[in-house]
């Protein structure tokens, strides 16, 4: 059976938190590079999330970390032509 598998990146958080956005980058990055040594595809969805400030947007989050609402309807978007036929 042939399939196409999706990979996508980790989304930013906000401050204050315990995780570091600097450290969500590399790890975007890594996990890039895999998707393309495996054949995969690699969807930046991170991106959509960030604000000036390179943290995710105040109003896409509940917390800080947790998507509310908005930041599903974002994350519908991003992946949305990658799911449909």
């Amino acid at each position: 059976m042939n399939c196409e598998i999706y990979v996508q990146s980790i989304l930013p958080v906000r401050t204050p938190s315990e995780v570091d956005n600097s450290r969500i980058d590399i790890a975007n990055e890594i996990i890039e590079g895999l998707a393309n040594d495996y054949g995969c595809v690699y969807i930046d969805i991170h991106t959509a999330f960030l604000d000036e400030n390179g943290e995710m947007m105040e109003e896409l989050t509940k917390d800080g970390i947790h998507l509310n609402e908005n930041g599903y309807a974002v994350w519908i978007e991003q992946i949305e032509s990658y799911v449909q036929d």
